[in-house]
């Protein structure tokens, strides 16, 4: 290994090391709130209202 790639390996680690912890029951605990609160906007969980559905055809296929 070259002087250069420790360097940034030295980096990477620092890096790493300042990061938050947090207990995995925590980590749980909030991605289920940022799910719930997240949940009525999501277009693929709540069906959109097809008046504002900006990806409904308008028409039918012309060819068939």
């Amino acid at each position: 290994m070259d002087r250069d790639e420790l360097k940034r390996q030295v980096e990477t680690l620092r890096y790493h090391k300042s990061l938050e912890r947090i207990p995995v029951s925590e980590a749980i605990k909030r991605l289920i709130e940022f799910i719930d609160e997240k949940m009525p906007e999501d277009g693929l969980v709540v069906t959109p209202d097809k008046k504002k559905n900006p990806w409904a055809e308008n028409r039918k296929c012309a060819i068939l």
